[in-house]
């Protein structure tokens, strides 16, 4: 799923987190899984995701 994907992109970029974590924090947002959603623009993704930075930067070395 596309969960696993950017919790390996995290993982390359030094972040260290639980695939379920970036599970949990798309689902919050109304992001569902890649193959059930329908067509999401970058901009409506960053616009889910925006809040979501500050829970995140605790997650940084």
């Amino acid at each position: 799923m596309g969960y696993d994907k950017i919790h390996g992109e995290l993982l390359k970029l030094d972040f260290t987190v639980n695939p379920t974590t970036v599970k949990n924090i798309l689902r919050r947002h109304g992001l569902s899984p890649a193959p059930q959603r329908g067509k999401t623009s970058w901009h409506t993704l960053s616009e889910a995701l925006s809040g979501a930075d500050a829970g995140m930067r605790f997650l940084q070395r």
